[in-house]
């Protein structure tokens, strides 16, 4: 139990508790865990492509609007890069950030 306290409390999202625990663990960068009550690290999955995690996330946070990334595992923003020039990356629509999207005819797209 944490110190000051007579009762065990929940371990929460983006972190886990193993037995005899004194004190939440987050999970490390490039993982989360969203759910309550996680007792082990493997509670902490591999974050989304297009998204990242930085240490203790409790979801995938998606790159911004004008960058994107392939990889899984994201430890935080730096792996997010700008769309190049004659490419657009997109959050409306539930559009993935994990791909860049083809410029389309009548339509510029300068880079980011």
């Amino acid at each position: 139990c944490p110190e000051g306290t007579s009762q065990p409390v929940v371990c929460p999202q983006g972190h886990f508790c193993p037995e005899q625990s004194s004190q939440p663990i987050p999970c490390k960068a490039g993982t989360y865990n969203g759910a309550l009550g996680a007792q082990s690290n493997s509670s902490c999955v591999l974050c989304d492509a297009g998204h990242y995690c930085e240490e203790g996330s409790s979801f995938p946070e998606p790159c911004p609007s004008g960058t994107y990334t392939t990889a899984e595992g994201n430890e935080g923003l730096l792996f997010c890069s700008t769309c190049r020039a004659g490419y657009y990356c997109a959050i409306p629509d539930g559009q993935n950030t994990s791909v860049e999207y083809i410029c389309e005819e009548g339509f510029y797209c300068p880079p980011g």
